[in-house]
């Protein structure tokens, strides 16, 4: 991830996952890959109007001052996002409470959400 700050202390982030996939932990191994469009040419991305393409940072967590919640993580937190075809919008952003096997929480750009949501991290 690319992180910007635009001064007022609003900071995105460019959806720049290496779309590898790494395996953590000795003896509770567990394997993530981030997703997003690092390597890729935006010409190639498969779902333009759905595949985002720079977010708020907290959309990562995710976490939302625009739903005023005091949790740190939570799912359909709602963040601003631009899309690869270039428009912009608030979308509920998808997160699994399940902790990785070293007790880690997950982040939200470690998975494409499940059919219903109107975003994915991946250019596939």
């Amino acid at each position: 991830m690319t992180v910007n700050t635009n001064g007022s202390g609003n900071p995105y982030a460019f959806n720049g996952g290496e779309n590898i996939t790494r395996t953590f932990g000795t003896t509770n191994q567990f394997s993530v890959t981030t997703h997003g469009l690092n390597g890729l040419k935006l010409s190639s991305i498969t779902h333009p109007a759905r595949t985002i393409l720079v977010a708020e940072v907290l959309a990562l967590a995710p976490w939302s001052w625009h739903d005023g919640s005091r949790k740190v993580q939570f799912a359909d937190a709602k963040s601003m996002v631009s899309f690869v075809d270039g428009h912009v919008r608030y979308v509920k952003i998808y997160w699994s409470s399940t902790r990785y096997p070293n007790g880690g929480f997950s982040l939200a750009l470690d998975y494409d959400p499940p059919a219903g949501y109107d975003y994915q991290w991946s250019g596939n």
